[in-house]
């Protein structure tokens, strides 16, 4: 920019392409390696739109000075796919908390002001308005009037917030985000993290997810342990916390095996891997994807299949959750739940902690989790019975998580938490959990997670305060596999999937056979209608 004010053409050419003019760095070089085709920036949405301002701003210059080059076409349009793909990784006004994100910043921040005006500056988008109408805030530029001016004459039209697959790495072929949505922008939203490290910022969290509902995180991502601009709190800076805690595997949703984290929490281990996306498919109710990776652990595949399941018969959308371990011997498996809201009920005996309490661990994360109660799921209990948590969220809704409790002889625990232990300084959010146990070498863990009821404090009524899943059953046949679910008014439907590695189409039939009965299905997966007579069982 120094170089087009003062007429220092070569200026230009080593801020474009490195000192040496080689192509081997420099401003282009960025747009080359740091944005995958979907213009999505490998540290994700939080440090996405803090790189937004240098990009966008120096682009815009470029564009001005040398309209010749074209640079807002380059690679396919890249720095404008990476202004939209900000705004669309965001849930009601705020940004996916991803790896060191602060869960305040959102779609208002200036980083993101500032490239949505020039975007539409250059491309007059009407969707675009509607983020800077949200935005609420006019940039006083040539840019910014032109937003002011389509503001006022209403010209904006609704930003598409879609279920989208977005590609990580330079070549798209490094994992991918996955946002699944259902409705409008506001109603229920799944996100499926299965994703590059993301450098120095990344947390260890392969394959984990969050939920979303009315406006509201349902279960969370801790995002960063830092109060920016925070002077009095550490300065502003990212606190220890954020290390021993935030970064480490239990802080998330996701597969923790030996109580030890991704990678062993290496940060340049973790830079060399990345998950496989095995599929996406999306459908008018249903949208699901599958993902793994075999070297988080040195013993320990794991594959992850979520769904998010529209079903307009009962008014219910519903998110099912399919986690595959492979190992050679027998591991502790621990998968957490991080929820928001106040824990209503569960459909098994807790043991509480009444007096004194103990921190779960003593490392990874494990010794800022208090342990609040235990509960044995092995004992007295039926097999392929369900083990449900069902608690209330500050948007007046339950939710209720009930996962497969198959026992085969393996030991499997309820261990509920509460984060602030080992925190002299008082820098962690007081946040609740609960986490699954389970000693084994292979293990499915099988969950779905129901939003349902309401609780009115103004009017006093409660309605649905309890689940209406009444059971569920796996069935796995070679590539096929199935989730029955059968609610308690003994309405049925089966998630059928087929994991095989080729590609299908609508026009694929497959068949799983459910002791003794044929069910066939199309395509990558089909919810199955319930049955009239007869049952899935």
């Amino acid at each position: 920019m120094a170089g087009y004010v003062l007429n220092k053409p070569l200026w230009v050419e080593r801020a474009l392409y490195d000192l040496d003019l080689a192509q081997k760095g420099g401003f282009m070089r960025q747009l080359d390696e740091l944005f995958s085709p979907d213009g999505y920036y490998n540290e994700e949405p939080y440090y996405q739109r803090y790189a937004l301002m240098p990009f966008v701003t120096f682009a815009k210059a470029i564009e001005q000075n040398e309209p010749q080059r074209k640079i807002f076409e380059y690679r396919d349009g890249i720095i404008l796919k990476a202004i939209n793909t900000t705004a669309a990784l965001s849930y009601n006004k705020l940004l996916f908390p991803l790896n060191d994100a602060i869960k305040s910043k959102g779609i208002d921040t200036i980083e993101l002001v500032n490239g949505v005006a020039i975007a539409y500056g250059l491309n007059g988008d009407p969707r675009l308005l509607d983020i800077a109408k949200q935005q609420d805030t006019i940039l006083l530029t040539g840019d910014g009037l032109k937003v002011a001016q389509g503001l006022d004459q209403q010209l904006q039209q609704p930003f598409a917030f879609t279920s989208e697959l977005y590609r990580d790495g330079k070549q798209g072929v490094e994992g991918a985000l996955v946002v699944m949505r259902n409705g409008k922008p506001t109603d229920q939203a799944l996100v499926y993290k299965a994703t590059a490290q993301g450098l120095g910022h990344g947390h260890f969290d392969k394959l984990t997810w969050q939920f979303y509902d009315q406006g509201n995180e349902i279960i969370s991502d801790y995002g960063a342990a830092r109060f920016l601009n925070i002077e009095a709190k550490s300065g502003g800076g990212y606190l220890p916390e954020n290390t021993s805690w935030a970064k480490q595997t239990i802080a998330h949703n996701t597969l923790v095996v030996d109580e030890t984290s991704h990678f062993n929490g290496k940060v340049k281990q973790a830079n060399k891997h990345h998950p496989t996306i095995l599929f996406y498919d999306q459908q008018q109710n249903l949208t699901l994807a599958s993902a793994s990776i075999d070297n988080a652990y040195d013993d320990v595949a794991f594959k992850r299949t979520v769904a998010l399941i529209n079903i307009p018969q009962r008014e219910a959308v519903i998110a099912v959750d399919i986690l595959n371990t492979t190992a050679s011997q027998s591991h502790q498996f621990d998968l957490p739940v991080h929820y928001q809201g106040q824990l209503i009920d569960t459909n098994f005996d807790r043991e509480a902690s009444l007096t004194q309490l103990s921190t779960l661990g003593s490392d990874n994360g494990y010794q800022h989790l208090w342990l609040l109660a235990t509960a044995n799921l092995t004992q007295d209990q039926p097999r392929d019975s369900l083990a449900r948590v069902t608690w209330l969220n500050d948007n007046g809704r339950f939710y209720s998580h009930s996962t497969l409790v198959s026992t085969n002889g393996r030991h499997q625990q309820m261990l509920f938490t509460q984060l602030g232990a080992n925190d002299p300084n008082m820098n962690l959010r007081q946040q609740p959990a609960f986490i699954y146990r389970v000693e084994a070498s292979n293990h499915t863990f099988v969950s779905v997670l129901e939003p349902h009821g309401e609780y009115n404090p103004a009017k006093e009524f409660t309605i649905g305060a309890t689940s209406n899943i009444a059971a569920l059953t796996h069935h796995q046949q070679a590539e096929l596999s199935a989730v029955h679910i059968r609610f308690k008014d003994g309405e049925q439907y089966l998630l059928a999937i087929n994991h095989h590695e080729q590609a299908l189409t609508e026009q694929n039939q497959s068949v799983i056979n459910i002791n003794g009965v044929q069910y066939p299905f199309n395509g990558r997966a089909q919810l199955l209608e319930p049955l009239n007579t007869g049952s899935f069982d």
